[in-house]
């Protein structure tokens, strides 16, 4: 009777499960009134699709569910995958685990997923769908993920991240940060939905409201309080996308502008900037101060050679430190030597005191003004002012 009940109990299941089963177990107890069949130790099921082994394996037949506990593993032959855990539950084609942590391997052992509980639904119109809960982590290659809550549809490849997220790539040095992030791992794509992101790029830090970061071209497109950092350099705007043209990463900013370069504050219409140059270019009505030295720029075109360290103006030019005013139509400020030359039609005014000339040459350290070639001017003198010109034409900062 102790073995016709097992192989009842074998055939129930197999029927039950799969077509094709073979069960093995040290204990077998049968409560036929409410058609319960419960295996107990070093139980193992094998069938076509997967191979189970734990140490208690409770069958449910009018509910069509069996449960397994005391340690589970479990092996998906058809997708490659691993999982080990504390318990399986499974109803229909609902399949639901836990474990402290659950481990699943996959992917030929190149993942490694961990989680408190993990939720297979077999049978979606997309695709089978995957949702890890509680405390996921996804280590892959050169990827690592966190999240509260992550679900994966293997089909389609979307992965999304939902609580507290964050996709590290550390030999790219690129960290992202946020929460409902979705992520495709066959494009690359990550794409933040009105929800705050931080992304850790080498030596930057970039912030925004919503957007995408697309990881195979390192290109990102944010909106919305974008924010970005480097050493010495902050730029705010409302948009910011980047581009690839040959070797080099162009960002683009746009809307309400606001930046710090150096020294210098301001604001502008729209900037560029050449990553591997290191180059800045700020377009449209651009605006600079530098308080340490009062002083203030004006320009249509300002570009930041960052390692040359020098700065350009073209366009409209118009500069003022303390009550001298330079104008022209271009210009470069030599940071290191503190001398600004303005050409393009340069003039000077100081009160009612107005020059032009060829070349107009200001260090902003002295406050000094030098003027070169075609020189012309017009300028108020009185006695106690006069007391001041030396021999060299020199007159409160001023050399012709």
């Amino acid at each position: 009777m102790k073995v016709l009940t097992k192989i009842l109990f074998f055939f129930l299941i197999a029927v039950a499960l799969y077509s094709d089963a073979v069960m093995k177990g040290q204990f077998l107890n049968v409560d036929y009134l409410n058609q319960v069949w419960t295996l107990k130790g070093g139980v193992s099921l094998t069938t076509t699709k997967y191979m189970l082994q734990t140490q208690q394996m409770i069958y449910f037949k009018k509910e069509k569910r069996f449960f397994a506990n005391g340690g589970i593993f479990i092996e998906l032959l058809e997708e490659n995958r691993k999982i080990w855990g504390e318990s399986l539950e499974k109803r229909n084609e609902v399949q639901f685990f836990q474990g402290n942590p659950l481990r699943l391997v996959d992917k030929n052992g190149e993942r490694e997923i961990k989680a408190q509980t993990l939720e297979v639904r077999g049978k979606e119109k997309n695709g089978k769908l995957m949702t890890f809960n509680q405390n996921v982590n996804i280590l892959e290659k050169n990827s690592i993920i966190f999240a509260d809550q992550v679900i994966y549809n293997e089909k389609t490849g979307d992965i999304q991240l939902i609580g507290n997220s964050s996709i590290q790539k550390p030999e790219d040095k690129i960290k992202i940060t946020g929460s409902n992030i979705d992520y495709n791992e066959k494009t690359k794509i990550s794409i933040f939905k009105n929800t705050p992101v931080a992304i850790e790029r080498k030596k930057s830090l970039i912030k925004g409201d919503k957007g995408q970061y697309d990881e195979q071209d390192d290109l990102i497109s944010l909106e919305g309080n974008v924010f970005f950092q480097e050493e010495k350099r902050e730029i705010q705007a409302q948009k910011m996308h980047s581009e690839k043209n040959e070797d080099e990463k162009i960002f683009y900013f746009s809307e309400q502008i606001t930046l710090k370069e150096g020294d210098f504050h301001g604001s502008c219409d729209a900037v560029e900037y050449f990553e591997k140059q290191d180059i800045v270019n700020l377009k449209g009505n651009v605006d600079l101060k530098d308080d340490k030295k009062d002083l203030y720029i004006e320009s249509s075109v300002v570009s930041f050679d960052k390692k040359a360290d020098m700065t350009y103006f073209l366009g409209e030019v118009y500069i003022k430190q303390k009550d001298k005013i330079i104008t022209g139509s271009l210009g470069n400020y030599d940071k290191q030597k503190s001398i600004i030359i303005v050409k393009g039609n340069p003039s000077y005014r100081k009160g009612k005191d107005f020059a032009k000339a060829e070349k107009i040459i200001l260090n902003t350290e002295t406050n000094e003004v030098e003027m070169i070639g075609g020189f012309k001017g017009q300028f108020q003198f009185n006695k106690e002012k006069d007391k001041e010109t030396n021999q060299n034409g020199e007159k409160d900062g001023f050399k012709n």
